[in-house]
């Protein structure tokens, strides 16, 4: 029983840390807010876990940013490759 309680202490104790930094963090831009509110709804529910397979405001059109993020970077790599790389070896 000890342990349970140590294990929620130290959770809340480590969230609050993350929540303090977040709430500072410019880099963030416009999606600030909304994961301040998110993580503090994962600190009031105790029973959620922080790193929960399902995270608040997963849904479809969050996945299709994510999809279109990461096919950016795909693109955006490949041209790098493209421009850079000479996986053949020097041209003579």
């Amino acid at each position: 029983m000890f342990e349970w309680f140590l294990h929620l202490q130290l959770r809340e104790l480590a969230g609050r840390s993350v929540l303090r930094k977040l709430r500072h963090d410019e880099s963030l831009g416009s999606d600030r807010e909304a994961l301040v509110a998110a993580f503090e709804h994962n600190l009031r529910a105790w029973w959620h876990s922080l790193a929960s397979a399902r995270p608040r405001n997963w849904n479809w059109r969050r996945k299709r940013q994510l999809d279109h993020v990461l096919s950016d970077a795909d693109r955006f790599v490949q041209a790098l490759n493209d421009r850079y790389a000479r996986p053949s070896g020097p041209r003579h």
